[in-house]
């Protein structure tokens, strides 16, 4: 079975926002974790002046970190 981990977190101010998002998925081996990893990499994001994401692979678990750019 796979372990999903996720949290995020969102503020609201004038005229700006920001968001982050942490998920980690547990896959218990990186080899699976690097293939998800590799596939999700390829998929460029939509509107990268608005989001920002990081991943990584570790002791079999798939890390991404997604936040906006802070705007001022």
């Amino acid at each position: 079975m796979t372990d999903i981990i996720a949290s995020n977190s969102l503020t609201l101010a004038p005229a700006k926002w920001e968001f982050s998002c942490d998920l980690e998925v547990d896959f218990q081996s990186d080899r699976k974790a690097n293939i998800v990893c590799s596939s999700l990499a390829v998929d460029k994001e939509l509107q990268p002046d608005k989001v920002k994401r990081e991943m990584s692979v570790s002791d079999g678990k798939l890390s991404v970190y997604a936040r906006n750019p802070v705007q001022c």
